[in-house]
């Protein structure tokens, strides 16, 4: 049964989802730490205090289901043509996203510290200011990172591609995932593969 169109989620209206997030602030100022995509979606994050979920489309519930677990947002969707969400977030510190999903944010993520997880054949282009950033790029992923950061620590595979040309960083490390250097050992057991580390002009 299809959701009529023009279908807004709000994490502070339902009575369940509320709960989580009141009893959140009861111990953390923020309420969604975690944000976890899987699926066939296109999210868009947007920097706000007050925090919600939009889903401006017709879509079949059935295949798409988002719910809070914990300090996780969590959206899932199985659509074959992508669903595009927009995620209204205070101070998330995780944002990981699976399989064919994008995730592109509307302005810049002003955060402490953040952590971009990537797996399969997922995207991402995040501007953020932040003081520690954390970036894994799994499998055939792709990550455009911009903005001001005071380090980051980028972990990839060999399929992966990593941007980040617009990111202004006093201390950047690079190393290949534990995953490729076992597969690249095996390969060529007598070649050594190290990580880049190089530092970034202010």
């Amino acid at each position: 049964m299809k959701n009529s169109s023009k279908t807004v989620v709000s994490l502070l209206i339902g009575t369940a989802l509320m709960f989580a997030t009141l009893s959140a602030n009861a111990f953390l100022k923020n309420s969604i730490s975690k944000i976890i995509i899987t699926g066939n979606a296109k999210i868009t994050l947007v920097q706000n205090d007050i925090e919600s979920v939009e889903i401006q489309e017709s879509y079949d519930a059935r295949h798409t289901s988002i719910k809070m677990k914990g300090l996780s947002l969590m959206i899932d969707s199985k659509e074959f043509i992508p669903l595009n969400i927009t995620v209204y977030a205070k101070s998330p510190y995780r944002i990981e996203v699976s399989n064919t999903s994008i995730v592109s944010t509307v302005g810049t993520f002003n955060v402490p510290y953040l952590q971009v997880v990537l797996h399969d054949k997922a995207q991402a282009n995040v501007t953020t200011i932040t003081k520690s950033l954390y970036s894994l790029i799994n499998d055939q992923s792709r990550l455009k990172i911009s903005g001001v950061a005071t380090e980051h620590f980028a972990n990839y595979s060999v399929d992966s591609r990593l941007k980040m040309d617009n990111l202004v960083c006093l201390n950047t490390s690079k190393v290949l995932t534990k995953e490729t250097l076992l597969n690249a050992k095996n390969i060529l057991p007598n070649k050594k593969i190290i990580g880049k580390k190089k530092k970034m002009r202010t």
